[in-house]
């Protein structure tokens, strides 16, 4: 999942990131500098009504030498999704459900040009449960059995780098990520996932730009 990595550095800096990603997703994502050191930082993207996800987090950020941006968030997401595989006299195996996530993310960036360009990258890792409702997605069963229902358990970790260019308010960013998740022991099945994913978005920065 390719949130915006916003970079914010310092109170009532705010950032305003919307776009399209691929997987085919409509995303935005918002973050607020509360204080000098605390920001809050929004993110949401969905398909359809069936298909969304949303997340909320606090963190800690630090500026260097006004050229180099460190945050570190602790969140929450939810979301729910659907996925479905062509099988032979069996055309609606699918897989649905919900999941929820506790999460740290750990960003790092570089501002030149008086913050006209960014880059970086980003580490999220997290705890991750899921309910899913299987309906011969993993394997083909009679379709007059009831769904089966699996509960699991499992580590994320989604590394992510990003580009940002234009004006000092008004730029295009791009995010490149890869999705892992890690089965716990005590689980039946992984949730499906898209191991990678790719955004293009309009990032907006609101608060006046004083000699960064």
């Amino acid at each position: 999942m390719t949130a915006d990595v916003p970079l914010i550095s310092r109170k009532n800096d705010s950032r305003l990131n919307i776009g399209v990603s691929i997987p085919p997703f409509l995303q935005v994502s918002y973050a607020h500098g509360l204080s000098n050191q605390i920001a809050l930082h929004a993110h949401g993207c969905i398909i359809d009504r069936e298909v969304n996800y949303s997340q909320f987090a606090v963190g800690y950020y630090k500026v260097k030498d006004t050229s180099s941006v460190f945050e570190f968030y602790t969140g929450f997401g939810v979301g729910q999704g659907e996925a479905s595989r062509f099988r032979l006299l069996d055309i609606s195996s699918t897989a649905r459900g919900n999941y929820q996530l506790i999460y740290e993310q750990l960003n790092y960036g570089i501002t030149k040009n008086n913050r006209r360009f960014e880059s970086g990258f980003s580490l999220k890792a997290g705890y991750m449960t899921s309910t899913v409702y299987d309906r011969s997605f993993y394997k083909p069963v009679n379709p007059n059995i009831p769904l089966k229902i699996y509960h699991n358990q499992c580590i994320l970790v989604e590394p992510m780098a990003f580009i940002k260019f234009g004006g000092k308010h008004l730029k295009f960013s791009f995010t490149y990520g890869i999705t892992s998740l890690v089965k716990l022991p005590e689980s039946e099945k992984v949730i499906p996932y898209c191991p990678a994913a790719f955004s293009m978005s309009v990032n907006y920065r609101f608060e006046k730009l004083q000699n960064l």
